[in-house]
């Protein structure tokens, strides 16, 4: 059969980028961005509509302050960006399916 498997998505994707700067007078930051992104996948070897968990992209920034010599280190940071929400899982329970989603840039 030509069913994908469970919970496997054909494509993944994940980048991360991180800018280091010196500001002087001991101070430095840390300016960094990830980005996720997962095809559509299904959550049982059926792969009927009913199964599919649609395809979702998450993207993550943070500034950080470091002052080496007063031991200080102050980060500033945004989860989810896009605020795309996103199912995680699919159970099924006779008749019944429960979606699980997640708002949040948790993984």
């Amino acid at each position: 059969s030509d069913n994908s498997l469970p919970r496997a998505p054909d494509t993944t994707l994940s980048v991360g980028a991180q800018y280091e700067m010196e500001l002087g007078q001991n101070w430095s930051t840390i300016l960094r961005g990830d980005f996720y992104y997962q095809s559509d996948m299904y959550s049982r070897i059926f792969n009927l509509e009913a199964d599919k968990i649609d395809s979702w992209q998450n993207a993550n920034a943070s500034l950080t302050f470091i002052n080496d010599g007063a031991g200080l280190e102050v980060e500033l940071y945004v989860k989810n960006l896009l605020e795309d929400d996103r199912a995680c899982s699919l159970r099924h329970h006779g008749p019944e399916i429960l979606v699980v989603q997640s708002k949040s840039g948790a993984g």
